[in-house]
């Protein structure tokens, strides 16, 4: 169909002894930038091949059901067989960001959180385990988490591991459920967090009567260390 991208670097292959693998001397070769591939077989007179593409990580063949295209071929024949397929990764994006005012949104000055590991929370237990994939925060407070979702959507729990001193502001609970299907990007599922650590706020001025209190005409004061 229109806007359907051609798949580059997939391999192709003759499947002589029907078990549906690659095996040691099956011919096969890889598809080229345009997706074409051109795969030589046997000179065997009548014979009957069954061309597959083999598995590759990420994508699902559609086309044709059940994964193969089976000919009976005789020597110089020509014969076609196209392969569609769907990727089984989507995306989930957003940024994560220091909510100053814990007010759940990010208002202009409050700054990103660089280097803050997103995680799916495959199994719910809200722990990044080893197998759960994961993306961390760059520069700018952004990620870009890859789920791999099958040929349907998928839900999944999308968490931030929460660094010490700071609580979960935006979303409620700390956790984006996300349903996401292959070859999708599902954006803006950011995450806020405030300080836990106390701080005290104030104003220095020149006290140019010395009253103690802050009179008109008193400036404030700058680069002083407190």
């Amino acid at each position: 169909n229109a806007g359907e991208a051609a798949l580059a670097g997939s391999v192709l292959s003759a499947d002589l002894d029907g078990d549906g693998a690659l095996d040691q001397g099956e011919p096969s070769v890889g598809s080229s930038a345009d997706g074409s591939y051109q795969l030589v077989l046997p000179t065997l007179a009548a014979s009957t091949y069954t061309i597959r593409q083999v598995e590759r990580a990420g994508w699902s063949v559609t086309t044709p059901a059940g994964g193969g295209v089976s000919f009976t071929v005789t020597s110089g024949g020509r014969y076609t067989a196209n392969f569609a397929n769907r990727s089984t990764v989507g995306t989930v994006s957003g940024v994560v960001f220091q909510d100053g005012n814990a007010d759940g949104t990010q208002d202009s000055g409050e700054i990103p959180l660089a280097s803050w590991r997103v995680f799916a929370d495959l199994d719910e237990d809200g722990v990044h385990d080893s197998d759960e994939p994961f993306a961390i925060t760059s520069a700018a407070g952004i990620y870009a988490l890859p789920v791999t979702t099958g040929i349907t959507a998928r839900t999944v729990p999308v968490r931030s591991v929460v660094q010490d001193g700071w609580q979960a502001t935006l979303p409620a609970g700390g956790v984006q459920p996300v349903t996401v299907a292959g070859g999708q990007v599902v954006a803006n599922k950011n995450f806020g967090y405030s300080s836990t650590r106390p701080f005290v706020t104030g104003t220095l001025w020149n006290d140019t009567d010395a009253s103690g209190l802050r009179g008109a005409g008193e400036v404030p004061l700058s680069s002083c260390t407190v």
